[in-house]
């Protein structure tokens, strides 16, 4: 079941009339987009995603009950154009230049999308978020047909700085390992740790993720995309990963095992 991962967001979206989008039927849905619905509905950060030529929209629960308020869930389904109407002339840009450039941006005095939108709706809220006037700037990736889209709030990632080793596992296959946080502001970093371990061969390589409680949708993109590289992908991970990763579907394509509770690993 593609909603698995949220019984009550996956009921809401169930209930949509998919055929009547360009995504179409669910059940012929690319395996890509069905690991970031997952992916996206198990994250416990609020998050949305825009998929296919019209960015049909998709989010979690923490962002459905921190943002979305009356648009939910007549949201789920439609293009993001249309959920965000009011602001749509505003951030159309900035999600263009992410969809032609594939890179992501962000802006330290960007206000957040939703309370651009909050105050051009001229509406309350049932709930507003404690850093609703924050000047945090956002990071985010959008893409037609990738892996996963998401914005992220500044003054969420980078809470425990990233920090990364390579060297050989007593069996002399090359390893990365990772302690803290795996985000987008730093996933070139750790995409560049992926890529010199490997040294430009296909051998195997471990990733040790044993420090790491939390990744994010690039982080798991980046795995993915270095999993198709090489001709085994070994992950060692904490075990507040193993449920994203196993949803994710990453363990079709490389060996997850479950770091020692005490860390090491």
């Amino acid at each position: 079941m593609v909603f698995r991962a949220d019984q009550e967001i996956g009921r809401d979206l169930a209930a949509v009339d998919w055929t009547s989008t360009p995504l179409g039927p669910v059940d012929g849905w690319p395996q890509s987009l069905c690991t970031a619905v997952n992916v996206l509905l198990s994250s416990q950060f609020a998050m949305w995603m825009a998929w296919g030529p019209d960015l049909t929209f998709f989010c979690n629960a923490a962002y459905r009950r921190d943002t979305l308020g009356l648009k939910y869930p007549s949201a789920l389904g439609r293009p993001a154009s249309e959920v965000w109407a009011e602001i749509w002339v505003d951030v159309s840009p900035r999600i263009e230049r992410v969809l032609s450039t594939g890179e992501a941006t962000w802006g330290h005095r960007y206000r957040r999308l939703e309370d651009t939108a909050r105050d051009h709706r001229q509406q309350s809220r049932s709930r507003h978020l404690p850093h609703a006037a924050s000047d945090a700037g956002l990071e985010h990736s959008i893409e037609r047909s990738g892996y996963y889209s998401s914005y992220v709030r500044k003054d969420h990632v980078m809470a425990t700085p990233l920090s990364l080793n390579t060297d050989r596992g007593v069996d002399g296959t090359p390893r990365v390992t990772a302690a803290g946080e795996i985000d987008i502001s730093n996933i070139d970093v750790f995409s560049q740790a992926l890529t010199t371990v490997s040294d430009g061969a296909r051998g195997p390589i471990t990733v040790d993720l044993s420090a790491v409680k939390y990744l994010d949708s690039a982080g798991i993109n980046a795995l993915f995309k270095h999993a198709d590289e090489i001709d085994r992908l070994h992950l060692i991970v904490h075990p507040f990963l193993l449920r994203v990763l196993t949803i994710s579907g990453i363990s079709e394509i490389a060996t997850v095992q479950p770091a020692p509770e005490d860390g090491d690993g």
